[in-house]
């Protein structure tokens, strides 16, 4: 295929990348309530009071049964919704369309990077550029307000002008392109708290470039900016996720060895998204990228063009793997199309083609974009006929939530699942409790409940139990009002 047959086929990716996150989305979100601190906080900066959000959901988090999350969250992606809001009313799917808007378009960076990075036959192009618009964890990721697909696109960002400079680059391009990185890198960390990893990212790139007799003089002062201005949203962040610092006393030996194995399969399952049911594949394929990976390193060359995008990935699946909570394969999205890069790197520069592939190594990487393309259009097409993704914004919800905060009084406290974003409805004083003996502990007033058998799916097996049902026949709940899948209690012990 010449240069101008794959520039089309890039942009027919691009173009159905936007066109399935447009089918997929739908008005309102899935139950959890990350989402809802992230636009709490957009709503607090465009009122300018964003001090008593933060002492408000201390209050809630503190008082809450286990780990939620943070105090407040990194403000990358409120700022991005704040500027929205800033320009439009609120609306779900413009939220969604903005955002997934920015990731496509972040797909020309990631690009840019992979053809200074490797290279890559236009076979291998079109397939990582599949995997990185079309997989269909990415396109169910469009009808998500969260900060993953935002992650990405500034990651994509950071690798795409930190690829750029070279030997030969002119004193005004190497400024152009460091004070791109440098600005990215803060973008990055104010988005995800492990953001910070890109540092030793940089590093390991400048050390490249003086191996390969590259000037690098002009790097350094950019990169100790970064470095301190990473230093001072670190201190920042420390008081803002305080509690989850303390979660880490959670962690030993056993737990390290249980994570490393639930993300070794996530990222085999991740590469082979609808094949996942064939059983220990995903461990086959994190298993093989390990060898390939162990054979590069084994070459000096090698070792020093990999490491810039290795340790990303390994400092970021690292302290994953160190967290003392499971966490899902949506934490696995931003780090997925870099491991693919390295691999696809790897099997050139290895000559696993002529040796494995023979004749077919031209036709497999077209092979697999064809496998990653009808994987992300049975996402959209199920999506769009049979998936309802709402469960915060139905109808019934939002009267619920009317009635809350028509009945309920201001200095009340309630008690719901997801804590944050019924405040966001509200307005109202929220914190969650699951079990009896912290029910005991608690003083709160009410308790707004799943009925038994309701989105369960989506809740925790302890929240499944929902206890203040059953407690509804004694003297201690007093129902308030029924709904066909919601009921609030009053709590008679506290007035």
């Amino acid at each position: 295929m010449n240069f101008k047959k794959v520039s089309i086929i890039i942009f027919i990716l691009a173009g159905l990348s936007f066109c399935f996150g447009l089918l997929y989305l739908e008005t309102g979100q899935e139950w959890g309530d990350d989402f809802a601190l992230y636009l709490s906080q957009a709503k607090a900066l465009k009122d300018g009071n964003v001090s008593q959000l933060l002492e408000y959901n201390k209050w809630s988090m503190d008082n809450s049964e286990g780990m939620i999350g943070p105090y407040l969250y990194p403000v990358g992606l409120p700022i991005l919704e704040w500027v929205y809001l800033k320009f439009f009313p609120f609306s779900w799917v413009g939220l969604k369309v903005f955002q997934w808007l920015i990731f496509v378009l972040s797909g020309f960076c990631f690009l840019g990077f992979i053809k200074k990075y490797g290279d890559f036959s236009n076979g291998w192009l079109i397939f990582l550029m599949s995997f990185y618009w079309l997989h269909p964890k990415m396109i169910e990721f469009s009808d998500r307000l969260m900060s993953d697909t935002l992650y990405l696109s500034l990651v994509s960002v950071f690798f795409y002008a930190l690829f750029q400079l070279n030997s030969n680059s002119k004193k005004s391009k190497g400024l152009i392109y460091n004070s791109l990185i440098l600005m990215s890198l803060i973008a990055v960390s104010l988005t995800r708290v492990v953001g910070f990893v890109l540092v030793g990212t940089w590093l390991f790139k400048i050390i490249y470039d003086y191996k390969n007799g590259d000037k690098i003089s002009h790097s350094i002062p950019f990169f100790l900016i970064g470095l301190l201005s990473i230093v001072y949203i670190k201190i920042m962040d420390a008081r803002l996720e305080s509690n989850h610092v303390e979660a880490l006393n959670q962690v030993s030996l056993e737990l390290l060895g249980k994570h490393f194995l639930h993300y070794l399969e996530l990222i085999g399952i991740y590469t082979f998204w609808h094949l996942r049911v064939i059983p220990f594949l995903g461990y086959l394929v994190g298993l093989v990228f390990i060898f390939i990976l162990v054979l590069g390193l084994r070459r000096e060359k090698l070792f020093w063009q990999l490491m810039p995008v290795l340790f990303f990935v390994l400092a970021s699946v690292g302290i994953l793997i160190i967290w003392p909570f499971y966490q899902g394969v949506r934490f696995l999205m931003p780090i997925m199309p870099f491991v693919l890069v390295m691999v696809v790197q790897l099997i050139n520069k290895l000559e696993f083609k002529k040796l494995f592939l023979g004749k077919y190594q031209d036709k497999l990487p077209i092979i697999l974009a064809a496998f990653v393309i009808v994987q992300g259009l049975l996402t959209t097409v199920y999506g769009f006929r049979f998936l309802q993704t709402n469960r915060v914004w139905t109808m019934e919800s939002r009267h619920v939530y009317q009635f809350v905060q028509n009945q309920v009084p201001d200095s009340a406290i309630i008690s719901f699942d997801k804590p944050r974003w019924l405040h966001y409805a509200t307005g109202k004083r929220t914190i969650r409790i699951l079990t009896d003996s912290f029910r005991l502990q608690s003083r709160y007033n009410y308790q707004l409940d799943y009925k038994p058998g309701v989105y369960t799916e989506d809740l925790t097996n302890k929240a499944k139990n929902n206890y203040a049902y059953h407690y509804r026949d004694s003297a201690e709940f007093k129902i308030v009002r029924d709904w066909p899948n919601f009921v609030l209690y009053q709590h008679n012990k506290v007035q």
